[in-house]
């Protein structure tokens, strides 16, 4: 790992580690965090998933990327889904463990050790992964937690509605319109999708931290929740990326790029949906944290090999 990667790994750490000792020194609680995150679900992350899908240009050459990376998050859900009902895991649980499993940390962690690797004009193969990725965090993703979550109640219909009505949904479909159309916004919102990803970013990590307990590794069932959850997001996951790399013909860098996704961590949003449909939210935090500490050790080894 070359000291650049090592030092965005050390900020996000130093993020999470800010939250949870602001909260151990009473300084803010995780009402505060709950709030931030429902904040950004009603703005600041409708419009950066629009302008992240708008200002990249989607390449119809690579369209077997996001298939792949769909096809993938789909069997995972569903691996997920199955595990969670044999282990009796409650509706909470079980919709935390289909958040991570179905949203991977491709862009914050991935990206530095693509673009460090095979240089910046490789990040194509990642950004084209990562569509699929989104569409499935956006809608399936969403939807299932969702019902599995605080929008049960509602009922299948008035729930639907409730998703569609979402001004993420409306963020993703222009998002995706833009950027299939390749129409060129100013060069004010490629700036603003930096700057806003640099504030949304860093409060998700800080509320992670601020919802992490450490307690919670104490207990030997909870380690072993852990660890299968990350055998699933991380281990199935990559295993599933050989295969389907090696079924469409994907070989070199653009095999890297997706075995390097696929062994990411859980993503940061999975703590956001936990929190949004009132999951199992110290199970999130702690997942996305285990799985960083597996994935500083996992994906080396990819480049590697």
């Amino acid at each position: 790992m070359n000291l650049n990667n090592f030092q965005i790994l050390l900020s996000v750490f130093s993020l999470i580690f800010i939250g949870y000792f602001s909260k151990a020194l009473k300084i803010i609680d995780e009402d505060f965090a709950k709030k931030a995150i429902k904040f950004l679900f009603f703005l600041p992350l409708p419009i950066l998933v629009f302008l992240s899908f708008a200002t990249t240009k989607l390449d119809i050459s690579l369209g077997i990327y996001p298939i792949i990376s769909i096809i993938i998050q789909s069997i995972l859900i569903v691996i997920s889904y199955f595990i969670g009902k044999l282990l009796k895991f409650d509706n909470k649980t079980l919709g935390t463990l289909i958040a991570a499993s179905g949203i991977t940390s491709t862009l914050v962690f991935a990206l530095p050790f693509i673009q460090a690797f095979y240089g910046v004009e490789n990040l194509k193969y990642l950004f084209m992964y990562d569509f699929g990725n989104g569409l499935m965090a956006w809608t399936v993703v969403y939807l299932i937690t969702g019902y599995l979550g605080n929008k049960k109640q509602l009922g299948i219909k008035k729930g639907i509605i409730s998703f569609v009505k979402n001004p993420m949904i409306f963020a993703l479909f222009f998002g995706v319109i833009f950027g299939l159309l390749n129409i060129k916004l100013p060069q004010f919102f490629t700036q603003f999708k930096t700057t806003l990803s640099g504030f949304i970013n860093p409060l998700l990590f800080v509320a992670i931290g601020i919802l992490l307990d450490f307690k919670y590794f104490l207990s030997r069932d909870n380690l072993s929740k852990l660890f299968l959850s990350a055998g699933i997001v991380m281990g199935v996951s990559v295993l599933l990326a050989y295969l389907f790399t090696s079924v469409f013909g994907i070989t070199g860098i653009g095999q890297k790029v997706i075995l390097i996704s696929a062994v990411s961590p859980a993503a940061a949003l999975a703590v956001a949906f936990s929190v949004e449909h009132d999951l199992d939210q110290k199970f999130a935090s702690a997942l996305v944290a285990f799985t960083m500490v597996l994935g500083i050790i996992l994906v080396p080894l990819i480049i590697l090999l």
